[in-house]
């Protein structure tokens, strides 16, 4: 039997010209890597070293261990000369892996973490190298809980270490890490797991997942059992006792035997608490530098927190015998974080008052901070030179907000002390 040598280099020649003539017949014919970039106008000379037109060179191929015909090995949608990204054949630290479809192994493919296959690690995309890409100690495979790179509903975020924004980090409101809600667990999509209107992070002080003895329980709406709410006792909701408050955590806060829902002095000041809660309300007024701030949940997984400090009052005279118009330079600061946030909000303002006259303004229905003035008003005082936000003996601030799952409302702001 008559023998034929085959002639590898020949075969080669033949291979290129094919190639060669398919590319001048089409103008439209894109390789792999240069289909991979946004930027159409980008165009990439055809590399006859590179059969699949991938970015990664046969002989790199073959050492790498991948098909240099198939521009993307392991089909993960990430093509082989991204995955490998410095293109040296190996798989580096910060490079997945063009040979493993999840290359992490935490349940969520490659090239839906990196879902613009670009190779880099972008907003909002999780890492294809590490398995709890934030770091909070929950698997990104159990953050997401149906592995489709989307933060979804009933989900915490795996590219956000502290989902609800309460200062806790995801991985120890979850102690156990199953993406569940157990018993003995806050919830890391809900700024106030109990309801009790004290933020988690407020009640767990140190952020530890556990009630220490100065702290009250994030967990139980009455820490102390004493049948008065803890949001009730510590009134300004900032996890201290202050004066004219009982404790959250002792029953029985002045120890005189009496409980403190049956005590009609629970903080044992020697005044009546129904005469504290109207002499609180006699003085509520608003203080120039001072920060007032609301918190508005959702019943979408999201919240909304709005903090408001009257910086200064701006006059239009400097005579002002028979009172003077005037306006108050505002500074804001509003987030909207958690779950299913929005991008926007559907109204947000505010007004701030004396008496029946309300003073407005307008404040972005979206993330941000800043100053704002308010809408011009006019005094019959004559202290335009010297004019304060003190002087002007306003009331309170409200806040007007509407949004999804957020039903049309009028909030009043607190003083944060």
């Amino acid at each position: 039997m008559k023998t034929t040598t085959f002639n590898p280099t020949y075969l080669s020649l033949i291979s290129l010209g094919f190639f060669m003539s398919f590319a001048s017949c089409s103008s439209e014919l894109v390789s792999p890597l240069e289909a991979s970039y946004k930027d159409s106008s980008v165009k990439l000379a055809f590399d006859a070293n590179d059969a699949d037109q991938d970015g990664l060179s046969n002989d790199i191929e073959r050492f790498l261990g991948t098909n240099p015909n198939v521009a993307d090995t392991d089909g993960d949608g990430i093509i082989d000369g991204i995955e490998d990204f410095n293109k040296n054949g190996m798989v580096d630290a910060t490079e997945s892996n063009p040979l493993k479809v999840d290359t992490d192994k935490d349940n969520i493919l490659d090239g839906i973490e990196d879902f613009n296959h670009n190779g880099m690690v972008d907003v909002d995309e999780t890492k294809t190298v590490s398995a709890d890409s934030d770091e909070d100690g929950i698997p990104d495979g159990v953050e997401d809980m149906n592995h489709n790179g989307q933060f979804d509903n009933r989900e915490t975020d795996p590219a956000n270490a502290d989902t609800d924004g309460d200062g806790i980090l995801d991985g120890v409101e979850d102690a156990n890490h199953n993406g569940l809600i157990d018993l003995n667990e806050t919830y890391a999509l809900n700024i106030d797991s109990d309801g009790d209107e004290i933020e988690d992070g407020i009640e767990d002080l140190n952020h530890n997942g556990k009630v220490e003895a100065n702290e009250s329980d994030p967990k139980k709406h009455d820490t102390d059992n004493d049948g008065v709410d803890d949001g009730k006792e510590d009134k300004n909701h900032n996890g201290k006792v202050d004066t004219h408050e009982s404790d959250p955590k002792q029953n029985d806060s002045d120890s005189d035997g009496i409980n403190d829902k049956d005590d009609d002095d629970a903080n044992g000041n020697g005044i009546k608490d129904l005469e504290e809660d109207e002499d609180d309300e006699d003085n509520v007024g608003v203080e120039e530098g001072e920060e007032y701030q609301a918190t508005v949940i959702t019943n979408e997984g999201y919240y909304v927190r709005v903090k408001i400090e009257a910086k200064e009052v701006n006059t239009e005279s400097q005579n002002c015998q028979n009172g003077y118009n005037y306006t108050i330079k505002l500074k804001y600061e509003i987030k909207i974080n958690g779950s299913n946030k929005p991008d926007s909000l559907f109204t947000l303002q505010g007004t701030i008052n004396k008496g029946s006259k309300a003073i407005l303004f307008d404040l972005p229905n979206k993330n941000g901070n800043g100053f704002v003035d308010t809408s011009t008003d006019w005094t019959n005082q004559t202290n335009c030179n010297d004019a304060s936000v003190d002087s002007m003996n306003f009331d309170n601030i409200i806040i007007e907000i509407e949004g999804p799952g957020i039903a049309h409302q009028f909030v009043t702001l607190s003083k944060n002390d």
